[in-house]
């Protein structure tokens, strides 16, 4: 009997072919595009997790204030707080400090190379965070000065293995010890770098720098490892406290812990080490995703209950035959379970096909590996079993409650079976397509306003040079012959100079790089 279903259903399916590629073509679309969107969400929600204590860490930032107004949040602290936190804090089990080395240059033997990604860190980077070491041990890897630990890439990168152990780096004149190969960071991670230099290295070229020092500037990044079940709340309170305590020291600013998994979506604070994303964005992309999957399960509901005229008869003859209701429901059901399994497939397909483009059209490196996700396929098995029950189970009971009677005697015409919610389901996909026309529409007209937007330099056509970072006297005569030189090409129309802009960030503003916000006070420049 089951299998009588099945056959009938895949005749009905092959019979009305228009239809069948409609209903099919727009389920696919919209299971495709539903799955692509939560895949990116997914992995924008997925910032942090790989590391083992990611519950439980925290990211300790300042708030700066001018008395008593509020003024910024810079995401960075003072290297003094790391050690006084585990000290003062008993919820604080252990501390790490990065402190971005800014742009290195790398000398290997005589090729040199630039790097942009690196940090100083403790030593216990390595306990709080969870990383794998290809080559070496973790163990003591970053204890002593002139010590370097490389991702797999950058050892590739450099000398064109990743058995490296015991080679030297030349790092700002000094050579760096290779203690430790690790395997390349995460890419769901705001802290993303090519090697890590010992911290203590530090005071070796920063003099004035110190552990238990104030006044060498609020340039590092802390995190903390708490104790499990710490409330965040009462930890914010405690470390209010801590900051009224170093009054003399840090004048008005506040320490303040934000959880580490909170800190890509939630976190937009000056000096972030990376990009972050934004929560409303992702959950307003999970809505958007939501509707498309809405939109394609009440499509296919009213192109079924809108066959319904050509099924009536149908209808009535089996159960003049002596069907029963029970058994109608269960055949109209196994049509949507093989349309369903058959947009299924071609959803499969068109992200198979798809997932290249939108991974260049989301700008990030979203995982590749997407079949290979158990998850992945839970929410597809889910998503069919919803979709089966959503949008088959009402046109089965609509299709099979038909009177035998009157659908033989031509009377269905004046039927109102269905009529209440096929109409206001017809007015819900207009008033959703609008809306979404509209949305669209906005953004397109965004999007091209930004592109045509004046922005007083014609990038494309403007080239930037990075120079080796040089202060000495000769540097300025040494630009301008460069300069002359430039100019005696004829590609070449000016050539100018900048410390950081083009491409300076506005968290990177009222730094020692001399470019400040308009009426910024004074008080807020920094070390760096």
């Amino acid at each position: 009997m089951v299998k009588s279903y099945f056959k009938i259903g895949w005749r009905n399916l092959l019979r009305n072919k228009g239809y069948s590629f409609i209903n099919i073509g727009g389920l696919a679309l919209g299971m495709a595009c539903f799955l692509l969107i939560v895949h990116y969400v997914r992995f924008e929600r997925s910032y942090e997790s790989f590391h083992k204590n990611a519950d439980n860490i925290v990211r300790v930032t300042l708030d700066l204030y001018k008395g008593s107004e509020f003024v910024v949040t810079d995401s960075e602290t003072y290297g003094a707080f790391g050690p006084l936190a585990k000290e003062k804090l008993p919820d604080v089990v252990d501390y790490v400090r990065l402190m971005s080395s800014d742009d290195q240059k790398v000398k290997i033997g005589t090729r040199k190379f630039f790097d942009e990604r690196n940090y100083f860190a403790d030593q216990s980077v390595f306990s709080v965070f969870s990383f794998t070491a290809l080559h070496g041990t973790f163990k003591n890897a970053l204890s002593e000065p002139y010590q370097i630990v490389l991702t797999s890439s950058a050892a590739k990168k450099y000398f064109g293995r990743t058995d490296v152990v015991g080679e030297f780096v030349e790092i700002r004149l000094k050579p760096y010890k290779v203690t430790a190969v690790m395997q390349d960071v995460p890419v769901n991670t705001h802290l993303k770098f090519d090697f890590l230099l010992s911290h203590v290295s530090i005071p070796k070229f920063w003099k004035e720098y110190s552990d238990e020092s104030w006044s060498s500037g609020n340039n590092e990044f802390t995190y903390l490892l708490m104790k499990s079940q710490t409330d965040l709340a009462t930890f914010n309170e405690h470390l209010k406290k801590l900051s009224s305590d170093l009054k003399s020291k840090i004048n008005d600013e506040r320490f303040v812990a934000e959880p580490i998994k909170d800190i890509h979506l939630y976190s937009h604070k000056i000096f972030e080490p990376d990009i972050n994303g934004n929560a409303k964005t992702v959950y307003f992309l999970l809505i958007i995703a939501i509707f498309i999957m809405v939109l394609a399960w009440v499509n296919y509901i009213n192109l079924s209950t809108a066959k319904a005229m050509e099924r009536a008869r149908e209808v009535g003859i089996r159960k003049v035959m002596g069907s029963f209701r029970s058994q109608l429901v269960f055949q109209f059901l196994s049509e949507a379970v093989i349309l369903n399994l058959l947009a299924i497939t071609l959803a499969l397909l068109f992200i198979k096909i798809g997932l290249p483009l939108f991974r260049e059209l989301s700008g990030q490196p979203l995982p590749s590996n997407l079949f290979q996700d158990v998850n992945f396929w839970y929410l597809l098995v889910g998503m069919l079993g919803v979709g089966i029950v959503l949008s088959g189970l009402y046109p089965a009971l609509v299709l099979s409650s038909f009177e035998p009677a009157k659908v033989l005697k031509g009377k269905f015409q004046s039927s109102g079976h269905g009529q209440w919610l096929r109409k206001g389901l017809v007015v819900f996909q207009f008033a959703a397509t609008a809306t979404l026309i509209v949305c669209l529409t906005t953004v397109y007209l965004q999007i091209r306003h930004l592109r045509n937007f004046d922005l007083g330099i014609n990038i494309e056509q403007t080239l930037v040079l990075q120079l080796t970072d040089v202060s000495d006297s000769a540097y300025a005569s040494n630009f301008h012959s460069l300069k002359t030189e430039l100019l005696r090409s004829k590609s070449i129309q000016m050539v100018s100079s900048s410390s950081s802009v083009p491409g300076l960030g506005i968290g990177e503003l009222s730094t020692t790089n001399g470019v400040f916000r308009e009426l910024m006070p004074i008080m807020f420049q920094r070390l760096v």
